[in-house]
């Protein structure tokens, strides 16, 4: 509260969530990260000093989040023209799309500006240059769905079928000890597409995925060859210019068309669960979570 009220525009107020009590008492490394996150950004933004630290332990999901801010505004606590900074979209709101993004048109049209620390470098948005941008609800809109969607995650992670593995992946830590995620060794098999490298310095040191030069050259010819051919001619096609899987064998059709299919090529990732099927006696991989479709997201 050092920042004097008479400076009237742009003064920066961290808004920092958890989800519980128990994580505001154990996860101090939660707020921890969201507090960096705020310096950085003030940091970054010197014209916007730091009022202010708002900490809350709620749902994401729950309506009203704001109504300190508002009540606040009203008060002549915070001015307009101030600034809401948050770390991310997803500890703004887990709410649906049409509630979070009406929270957000709230606060622009009470006149308090925000700033996502992890969307797009962390700018400054209102109403005005919201629709001067529109092109931005594209990314505001991904963001604020991947919320919602590890909200709704979060009801199957109780059971025994999702694995600490898994949450892991669902929370995006996904160099945390438990997560099976890791560099690629000689002679040992990567849990990821070929395509893709694990680089742990990758989202924070939260770890992420490169398309790997080999890679790229085979999904772009790939799908370049499937606009006109068969998965049979593409096979033959991708053979004949020397690509091989990574055993080193020759690709045929059948590969081709599954890795076409392959959802993965989009990014997608979801945990699976062998069992044993009661006629066959064979085992197979059966879905036991939902979708999450950012894990191996890659841009060509």
């Amino acid at each position: 509260m050092a920042v004097p009220k008479k400076v009237a525009q742009g003064r920066a107020i961290s808004y920092q969530r958890v989800s519980t009590q128990g994580q505001a008492e154990e996860g101090k490394n939660s707020f921890g990260r969201q507090q960096e996150a705020f310096d950085a950004w003030c940091a970054a933004n010197p014209e916007h000093p730091p009022l202010e630290t708002y900490r809350v332990a709620r749902s994401g999901a729950d309506a009203g989040r704001f109504d300190w801010l508002l009540t606040g505004l009203q008060r002549g606590d915070y001015f307009r023209g101030d600034v809401l900074v948050v770390e991310s979209i997803n500890r703004f709101s887990r709410e649906e799309m049409t509630a979070a993004l009406s929270a957000l048109f709230e606060i622009w049209n009470a006149g308090i500006r925000t700033a996502f620390c992890e969307f797009q470098g962390g700018i400054v948005l209102d109403e005005p240059y919201f629709n001067k941008n529109a092109y931005l609800i594209h990314g505001l809109a991904g963001q604020i769905d991947s919320a919602r969607k590890l909200y709704e995650d979060r009801k199957y992670w109780s059971s025994d079928n999702v694995t600490k593995n898994h949450k892991a992946i669902y929370e995006g830590r996904l160099t945390a000890p438990e997560c099976w995620f890791k560099q690629r060794q000689p002679g040992k098999r990567a849990l990821y597409p070929f395509w893709l490298d694990f680089d742990p310095e990758l989202n924070k040191s939260r770890g992420g995925f490169n398309l790997n030069d080999a890679g790229k050259k085979f999904i772009q010819r790939m799908f370049q060859l499937a606009l006109k051919d068969g998965q049979h001619v593409v096979a033959q096609k991708l053979n004949e210019e020397g690509f091989r899987n990574s055993d080193g064998r020759p690709y045929d059709g059948t590969t081709i068309g599954n890795l076409l299919k392959d959802k993965k090529v989009m990014g997608w990732w979801w945990p699976t669960k062998q069992i044993k099927d009661p006629k066959t006696r064979k085992r197979k991989n059966v879905q036991v979570g939902p979708v999450k479709k950012d894990v191996f997201f890659f841009r060509l």
